[in-house]
Formats: C-alpha cells, sequence, structure tokens
C-alpha cells in the first residue's frame, strides 16, 4: 500500500451512505451445502426477537424447505459471478505487492467502503488520503478517508478531483427471509466468491445460514438482484 501525500484539502459532501446503514453479520458459505438447520423456536426467542411462536414456526417451515432444495456451486460458476462484479472490488494493497489483498467495495460513482481492523485499516484517519488499485485493471484511484468507525468496523471513501467510479448509485431494500446473497470478496491475490440464504433479521443484522471465510472482509453481500448490498464487516 502506498501512502501519498495529502493535496490541499478538497470540499467533500456528505456521502449517501444508504447501502451501509446497517451492519451484516451474514456470511458466505463454501462448496459443500450445509446440513439442515434447527430453526426450532426456542421458549426465549419471542422475548429476544419479538413475534409468537406460530411465527416462527411458519418461519422454521419455510426456510427447511429452502434448504433442502440448496444446490452446490461450483468454482467455476462462483469465479463467473465474481467477474461479472469485479469492477466493484478494489483494493488497498498495491496490485504488484505480494501482500495478500484487502478488499474494498465500491458502492456509488464517488464512494467506496471497507473494513476498518487490521494493522494497516485501522491506522487510517479521517480527512487523509490514500489510494486504492482496481483489482480488474490494477489502475489506481486518489481517494479521501471521509469516514471511520471502529464499533461499526467500517471506513468510507471519497474519490477526489471530480472523479468517478464506473458504478451506479445503489439502491436500497431489503433481504427476505429465505433469499439467496452471494459475496464477492478477496482471498489473497484472487477473487474469492460464497453463497447462503438469509434465516433471520434481528433489527440491526442479518443472520445468513452460511460460515465466514478468509477474505470475508469489506466484501459485497448482494442478492439476486444486483443493484443493493451491504458491507461484510466480520470474517
Amino acid at each position: 500500500m502506498s501512502e501519498i501525500e495529502a493535496p490541499p484539502p478538497i470540499p467533500t459532501s456528505e456521502p449517501s451512505t444508504t447501502a451501509n446503514k446497517r451492519d451484516s453479520s451474514v456470511s458466505a458459505s463454501g462448496d459443500k451445502p450445509t446440513e439442515p438447520m434447527d430453526f426450532t423456536p426456542k421458549k426465549d426467542q419471542d422475548e429476544e426477537f419479538g413475534g409468537s411462536s406460530s411465527d416462527y414456526e411458519k418461519i422454521a417451515n419455510i426456510l427447511k424447505n429452502y434448504n433442502n432444495q440448496r444446490t452446490t456451486i461450483s468454482d467455476k460458476q462462483k469465479q463467473d459471478k465474481a467477474n461479472l462484479f469485479d469492477n466493484i472490488i478494489y483494493t488497498t494493497t498495491h496490485p504488484i505487492n505480494n501482500e495478500p489483498k484487502r478488499c474494498v467495495f465500491v458502492f456509488g460513482p464517488k464512494h467506496a467502503a471497507t473494513y476498518f481492523h487490521g494493522k494497516l485499516h485501522s491506522t487510517f484517519i479521517v480527512g487523509e488520503y490514500t489510494i486504492i488499485y482496481s483489482m480488474k485493471t490494477k489502475a489506481g484511484a486518489m481517494v479521501q478517508i471521509i469516514r471511520t468507525n471502529k464499533e461499526a468496523d467500517v471506513v468510507i471513501f471519497e474519490w477526489v478531483a471530480g472523479k468517478k467510479f464506473e458504478v451506479q448509485e445503489l439502491e436500497c431494500g431489503t433481504f427476505e427471509l429465505g433469499e439467496r446473497y452471494t459475496s464477492f470478496g478477496i482471498l489473497g491475490n484472487i477473487f474469492a466468491a460464497g453463497h447462503g440464504s438469509m434465516r433471520r433479521f434481528t433489527g440491526s443484522h442479518y443472520i445468513g445460514d452460511g460460515e465466514s471465510e478468509k477474505g470475508d472482509s469489506g466484501s459485497p453481500v448482494l442478492p439476486n438482484f444486483p443493484f443493493f448490498s451491504f458491507i461484510k464487516l466480520m470474517t
């Protein structure tokens, strides 16, 4: 990662971070389908999450049926899916550096986000400048750090000098229980993709049925339609 000397302050506008207002604890599963999960409501579940036992029984049946219909996704299919979204995946690690790449996710023409934890990202300071690099083209983009949040584990970048990323603004919506999702991250120096389905919303987090894997940090989590996302904050 190459740090650069900060140019004169550049006025910044408040970014639209609609797509990132919620932390996401969903995780991506590997190639093997997971074992059917027990979604039977626990005695204290009503108190913890609200809703009646009958509601949770209905949800449990839907999710069990959905889980039984799941199929495996091959490595090639995962890579093909990742290639569709490679224009939104950047890294804070210089392309010629053999060090494992750190994932940055572009969520609009002017803004990108990544995680805050780790020896590099935890040193980011609001107002300073750095360079992020496209995983697709290796080209660098000068960005300003405009937000950091240790508790939420997120850093927001804004591209300076009036330039824009070649993506659309993302629209925000909600996941449905049982809906499939795919995450796109970086493992080492290559793209990594995972999948799963949503099984619970706690009010602040979506809970998926996959397992977290290396390379998940900072990756977008996308449902079946492409213009909606969360940042995967935890590995």
